[in-house]
């Protein structure tokens, strides 16, 4: 997958299709013009991506990866009345964990404590 952000598409390409010696485009998605997508990160579902939107400052995600027909929709980034979280003036990257880590993970203690 990339993105590209002067067409404001996300190209998928699948490698080696169907025992193919060449990869091929899966689908190309389009976004908002002018939203200028920077990052894609795959969902562990491997079906989904998440994309940071730089101009438009947003997060969307890609859902049918695999369908042929994907389809977007923004995340909803607020948690309750405190307004959310904000993804800032222009966010140029993405990154995703399977799961959240604990506060008492080693990984976590450790950042704590540097």
């Amino acid at each position: 997958m990339s993105v590209n952000p002067d067409e404001d598409q996300l190209t998928v390409v699948v490698p080696n299709a169907g025992g193919a010696s060449q990869d091929s485009l899966g689908q190309q998605v389009s976004f908002t013009a002018g939203s200028q997508p920077v990052s894609v990160s795959l969902a562990p579902d491997k079906t989904s991506a998440y994309v940071a939107m730089r101009h438009s400052q947003q997060l969307v995600r890609v859902i049918g990866l695999n369908s042929g027909t994907a389809q977007t929709a923004t995340v909803d980034l607020s948690f309750g009345s405190s307004g959310g979280v904000k993804v800032g003036s222009e966010p140029s990257g993405v990154a995703l964990l399977h799961t959240a880590p604990s506060p008492s993970s080693p990984t976590t203690a450790r950042r704590r404590s540097q």
